[in-house]
């Protein structure tokens, strides 16, 4: 199963947790880590989340854009662990 790292990065509001927690059950995703954390000073938000599903990454960013302020940062990555082999 795939693992995606989300990085999010936006002003601060109310709902955006419940907003991206949204889109990514309505994506039949799982959460498996998830932490937040907002600047107060610069009124800024931060969000990291860890995933596992099967994903339309291009789908799924711009649900997320269409969701967040036009000034979002937003990454989603594969974070799906690598295998070396000596």
């Amino acid at each position: 199963m795939q693992k995606y790292r989300l990085l999010i990065e936006t002003d601060d509001q109310k709902g955006l947790v419940y907003k991206v927690s949204k889109i990514i059950f309505e994506n039949n995703l799982n959460v498996e880590r998830n932490s937040e954390f907002v600047d107060k000073q610069h009124n800024k938000f931060f969000m990291r989340t860890v995933f596992s599903g099967e994903v339309n990454i291009q789908l799924m960013l711009s649900d997320l854009t269409e969701t967040l302020l036009t000034k979002s940062q937003i990454k989603l990555v594969d974070s799906s662990k690598k295998i070396l082999l000596f």
